[in-house]
């Protein structure tokens, strides 16, 4: 991570905030860098999208097999729901071209995480972000069961600060190296990233706000590789 990369003098305190005011009043100064979740339109704020994320129904394979069902079967089952997602069961159905109409049997959760855990364990089907459950994916604890289902991708999640924070060295190179993980996420070469110099930076703590009112599963410059 960041020891590998020759950041071996960043440390990072990490935090959660109740509410998105980390940047604002009192919390400005003592906050470096937010990981925020939501649709990135923050006046005032420097705002760089983390990574586009896929939207995906999943379930445990021991709940249905991956592919093994129809786009308009899915209904039929218990759907878990992560409240305050920005792709909801509704959306999902209106763009697989299923009409409404069946009355669902549901349970919602208000963090991603929670809803990952509950598919996982085999409650249900849960619509969520590939990028929030990547290690699901990859170790097979979740599969999508859905046959070709639609392609429903954006971004929700943001690095924010205030404009003024990107001369701090330490910011500068806290997100350098946010952007080189996105891009190991997205496949591509670490080279693609404009590091900054490292050669001027002395001991320093980065510090980072993660709200707690939107889905805290991204926490503290954790990234998804």
């Amino acid at each position: 991570a960041l020891d590998e990369e020759s950041f071996e003098q960043v440390s990072i305190l990490a935090y959660s905030a109740k509410y998105a005011s980390g940047l604002y009043g009192p919390f400005r100064e003592a906050v470096d860098v937010e990981i925020r979740h939501g649709e990135g339109r923050w006046p005032g704020l420097f705002v760089e999208g983390l990574t586009e994320e896929s939207f995906i129904p999943v379930c445990a394979p021991g709940y249905r097999a991956a592919a093994s069902m129809a786009a308009d079967e899915v209904a039929q089952h218990r759907l878990i729901h992560s409240v305050k997602s920005q792709v909801q069961w509704p959306q999902w159905f209106a763009l697989a071209g299923v009409p409404p109409g069946q009355e669902w049997q549901r349970v919602m959760f208000d963090r991603s995480h929670m809803a990952i855990d509950a598919a996982a364990d085999g409650f249900g089907l849960a619509l969520e972000s590939t990028l929030m459950m990547w290690r699901e994916l990859r170790d097979g604890t979740l599969v999508c069961p859905v046959r070709n289902p639609p392609a429903v991708a954006l971004t929700t999640q943001w690095i924010t600060c205030p404009t003024d924070h990107l001369r701090r060295a330490k910011v500068r190179h806290f997100v350098d190296w946010l952007r080189a993980e996105r891009l190991l996420w997205q496949g591509l070469p670490s080279s693609v990233s404009q590091a900054t110099p490292r050669a001027a930076m002395g001991p320093s703590t980065v510090q980072i706000s993660s709200p707690m009112h939107v889905q805290n599963d991204v926490v503290a410059g954790a990234s998804p590789s």
